[in-house]
């Protein structure tokens, strides 16, 4: 409970210290595009390490270490820009053709024997005029997401767990000759100091300009109408009482009527894919399964210790041990705090509480020693970069 208190107290020192430093250094919002290349406001975390040990202390010490890290993976801002065409079909004219009727009434000659009568018949032609045919473009636009995975590589001459923990070393469990026990985590009861490492990460950003297929779109055809006033006369002949030869006579007239037809217009889609990339969280090859285990029974390649838990481990051989905690949420994460954690010899993860084990000699020939046995839990370890964990026997 101590621990977490003063962890408490220097995580809520260092927001307030860097809030203020985040809203010294904010960005004014403006409506022209992200400029290319840029970086996003840069992401505060803050991590607090508790260093245990075996003796209390009157005071316990707080420091701060600023780190800015600078994310090699960009986040790519896609803007696009797409043009808009409008075509106009070509002018239509359409003839609307109005008739007036004039009659023309005549009476025959008395002193004829003959009259004639005229008829007039009309012939219409209807001709349909259609502008030509038109293009509709319908603009689709997809977006796919990549996802891009960095790889961060284990330290040279690094052995995983599977390859340290079958080289059994003899260590004394018992009394030795001045009277001690030797060192394990229950020994480090006490906090002695806390340090607080707040990461800056900046993102960079980069523009890209996608430009879509035009968009076409038709006006409306313009109809141009036309009046056309055609007068049609007919002849008409009154027939005295006297006349008694009838002669009929018939005409023709051709009326042309134009009409206006409806266009076709072809509709034609346009697909334009826009990529976004997103990084993902670097995966730490020191870290994968084949250097944690311990917290299970161990797999079949552990050999003769598969199928047991470690349920102990000594610091006794490791110069100038400390034990410091950390809160994480999984061994693969407390395996990565180590992975990042100067003179780091290994962790250990146990009842969802991460303990980072550092020495004051980084070398791979130093050790851990861990005893494995039946059970149904244990310590779940992982090699660090400065040491290794090895199976201890008496």
């Amino acid at each position: 409970m101590k621990t977490q208190q003063l962890q408490n107290v220097a995580i809520a020192g260092l927001t307030s210290l860097f809030v203020g430093q985040a809203s010294a250094t904010s960005r004014v919002a403006s409506s022209s595009p992200i400029a290319s290349p840029s970086s996003f406001p840069p992401h505060i975390s803050v991590e607090c390490h508790t260093r245990l040990a075996t003796t209390s202390v009157a005071v316990v010490p707080t420091s701060t270490v600023t780190r800015t890290i600078q994310d090699y993976n960009p986040v790519v801002v896609y803007v696009t820009t797409q043009e808009t065409i409008t075509t106009t079909p070509s002018v239509v004219t359409e003839v609307e053709t109005s008739f007036e009727t004039q009659t023309v009434t005549s009476t025959a000659s008395a002193i004829t024997d003959t009259f004639s009568t005229t008829s007039t018949v009309y012939a219409y032609t209807v001709v349909t005029v259609t502008p030509p045919p038109g293009t509709s473009t319908v603009l689709v636009t997809t977006t796919t997401t990549q996802t891009t995975t960095s790889t961060i590589p284990a330290p040279a001459g690094f052995t995983p767990l599977v390859d340290s923990l079958l080289q059994p070393t003899f260590f004394r469990r018992g009394l030795d000759d001045d009277n001690t026990c030797p060192i394990g985590p229950d020994d480090y009861k006490y906090p002695s100091a806390v340090k607080c490492i707040a990461k800056l990460t900046v993102t960079p950003t980069t523009t890209s300009t996608v430009t879509a297929v035009p968009l076409t779109n038709t006006a409306s055809t313009p109809v141009v109408t036309t009046t056309l006033t055609s007068t049609l006369t007919s002849t008409s002949v009154v027939i005295p009482e006297e006349v008694s030869v009838t002669l009929s006579y018939s005409t023709t007239l051709q009326q042309t009527l134009t009409t206006s037809g409806i266009p076709t217009y072809t509709v034609v889609t346009a697909t334009t894919t826009q990529t976004a990339s997103v990084s993902a969280t670097p995966v730490y090859n020191a870290c994968l399964s084949n250097n944690i285990g311990g917290g299970s029974p161990l797999g079949p390649e552990y050999g003769p210790i598969a199928g047991k838990v470690v349920d102990a481990l000594y610091f006794t051989s490791l110069p100038g041990a400390h034990l410091n905690t950390v809160a994480t949420s999984s061994a693969y994460d407390c395996c990565v705090q180590c992975q990042g954690t100067p003179n780091c010899a290994g962790s250990f993860y146990i009842r969802n509480d991460c303990y980072l084990v550092t020495t004051t000699v980084c070398s791979t020939s130093s050790h851990i020693h861990a005893h494995a046995n039946n059970g149904a839990g244990g310590f779940d370890i992982s090699n660090g970069p400065c040491a290794t964990y090895v199976l201890g026997t008496s």
